[in-house]
């Protein structure tokens, strides 16, 4: 991307998207275990906590939960992955980075199970933004971790170091696609979890409210510091087994 960069650390950046994505799991858990119940929305009396009850409506929270981790830490850290000099020169960046990315895929898969159970009473789907986004969300994420994984695992010896270098640039451009639209679709499921929630009942400017709001602008904050650590440091790339590197 030239030879311009910030003049920051880029370890400010990759602390403070851990510092934000604590809170974020913070507010999630908050919400989820306590400010979903039946005292914030009555009409809602069964939509709270993180039993295993579908029936109780709380796969809902289980979904939310879950995808929030998944993007807002496990895909985060992935990316973080090659923004350390330390695992990068060791040569653990790959390995870590495939770790949190399978981390993410199991936690994505789960988090769709628990909607489907949940939403299986109902007559209506496929209809809203989130619904949309979600869908497109996790077709990309599908796309960029068998690429990766073809590319730089499971054939990388059969593959030339110009062909894993041109299949990385796709990679990487498909990671971030998948990244950034993960986010914002968290944050338009908290939209659509937020009016459903204050026509049940939930005060619009209650704790529980307040709560959504907050995971989202943190979740954001999150983001923004990973694109500011990719940006400043020239060192999200991908380390073929040749050490070849491929710069974004």
């Amino acid at each position: 991307m030239g030879s311009h960069t910030l003049n920051v650390p880029v370890r400010v950046f990759t602390w403070s998207a851990r510092v934000f994505w604590l809170v974020t799991l913070a507010l999630l858990l908050t919400f989820v275990t306590y400010l979903s119940k039946d005292k914030t929305a009555p009409k809602l009396a069964a939509n709270g906590g993180l039993s295993a009850c579908f029936d109780c409506d709380n796969g809902w929270n289980w979904h939310v939960l879950l995808m929030g981790i998944a993007f807002g830490i496990a895909m985060t850290e992935s990316i973080l992955a090659f923004c350390s000099s330390s695992l990068r020169g060791n040569g653990y960046a790959k390995w870590v980075h495939l770790t949190w990315q399978a981390i993410a895929l199991i936690l994505s898969a789960f988090a769709m199970a628990s909607i489907v159970v949940a939403k299986g009473s109902e007559h209506k789907h496929m209809y809203s933004v989130h619904t949309y986004c979600g869908v497109l969300t996790l077709a990309l994420f599908a796309l960029q971790f068998a690429w990766g994984l073809c590319a730089f695992v499971l054939f990388k010896s059969k593959l030339s170091d110009a062909t894993r270098y041109q299949m990385g640039t796709y990679h990487i451009l498909l990671g971030k696609f998948t990244y950034f639209a993960g986010i914002g679709t968290c944050v338009n499921g908290f939209v659509d979890m937020q009016m459903m929630m204050v026509h049940a009942g939930q005060p619009y400017y209650g704790s529980a409210t307040m709560a959504q709001n907050w995971a989202s602008i943190f979740l954001w904050l999150t983001s923004a510091a990973v694109f500011g650590a990719m940006t400043t440091s020239r060192t999200a790339e991908l380390v073929t087994d040749s050490d070849e590197k491929v710069a974004v």
